[in-house]
C-alpha cells in the first residue's frame, strides 16, 4: 500500500461535485449526514460513515445541510475491485 494524498475539508459542504481517481479514495464522514454517489448507484452516510471507493469510478457527495470529512488517497493492488462501506455506530450515539 502506498499513500498519495490526505486531506479534510476545509468548510462545511454541501456538495462534492462527481470526480474520479486514479487511485482508491477511503473517505471517512466527520460530521453531517447526506448521500453519496458511486457509478449511479447511492449510499447513505452520517457521522462514522467510511466509505472507500475503487479507482477509476465516478462519484460525487451531496447534503442538505452540510457535511465534513477527511479523505485518503492510496493504492493497494491486493484490494478487490467493489465499493466497502462501514458505519461507526459509537459515533451516532
Amino acid at each position: 500500500m502506498q499513500f498519495q494524498y490526505i486531506g479534510k475539508s476545509q468548510t462545511p459542504l454541501t456538495q462534492a461535485s462527481q470526480h474520479k481517481h486514479i487511485s482508491w479514495e477511503l473517505i471517512y464522514n466527520a460530521k453531517g449526514v447526506g448521500t453519496m454517489e458511486i457509478e449511479g448507484k447511492q449510499y447513505p452516510f452520517s457521522e462514522g460513515s467510511v466509505l472507500l471507493c475503487p479507482p477509476g469510478m465516478c462519484h460525487s457527495k451531496y447534503s442538505e445541510n452540510a457535511f465534513e470529512d477527511y479523505y485518503v488517497t492510496f493504492t493497494d493492488p491486493s484490494l478487490a475491485r467493489q465499493v466497502y462501506t462501514l458505519e461507526d455506530k459509537n459515533a451516532q450515539e
